[in-house]
């Protein structure tokens, strides 16, 4: 065991471990992770916490909850989906994970619909009908994978990340 500060710090007391998280106006989570540089200044937990609280934690937040670390979501993946209900840990809320999931889905679907172009504009060019019609089935394709895809069935956070649409093959010129 280390003392530092005052208070006992080892494996299993460790003001690393803690975590301060609140409701932010927006509705979004915020989570503060102390510093054991700063937390060594005290004598205690409970001061360094309080210091902190009343340091970095804004007048408005809504829901101050102090922590384990293992208590927040360990992946970061869904972020931006946390929420919290009142003083409980955060939690990933499934459908705003859904519709950020969807929007990734539509962002690489505009990047290979963008990179088509190229080719398109290369087959009008060379007049090559059969690539133009292959060309425009495929691009048909890539618009149609969102509206194809449903996520309403996908239950966990670790689930939505490894679901993959189904991309349609670029044609061959």
């Amino acid at each position: 065991m280390q003392i530092r500060g005052g208070w006992p710090r080892s494996e299993t007391n460790n003001m690393s471990t803690k975590r301060i998280v609140y409701t932010r106006p927006d509705g979004g989570v915020s989570v503060v992770c102390p510093a054991p540089e700063y937390v060594a200044r005290f004598t205690t937990e409970a001061e360094a916490l309080d210091a902190i609280r009343a340091k970095d934690v804004p007048a408005d937040a809504a829901n101050v909850y102090v922590c384990d670390v293992a208590e927040v979501p360990a992946s970061r993946r869904f972020r931006n989906c946390w929420r919290q209900v009142g003083t409980t840990p955060p939690s990933v809320s499934m459908p705003l994970a859904r519709a950020q999931r969807m929007a990734e889905i539509r962002a690489e679907r505009d990047e290979r619909l963008a990179t088509s172009d190229g080719l398109m504009l290369a087959m009008q060019d060379r007049g090559i009908p059969a690539g133009i019609a292959a060309l425009k089935t495929y691009r048909q394709a890539l618009r149609d994978v969102p509206q194809a895809m449903t996520l309403d069935s996908v239950a966990t956070p670790e689930a939505l990340a490894e679901v993959e649409p189904v991309w349609p093959t670029v044609p061959v010129p």
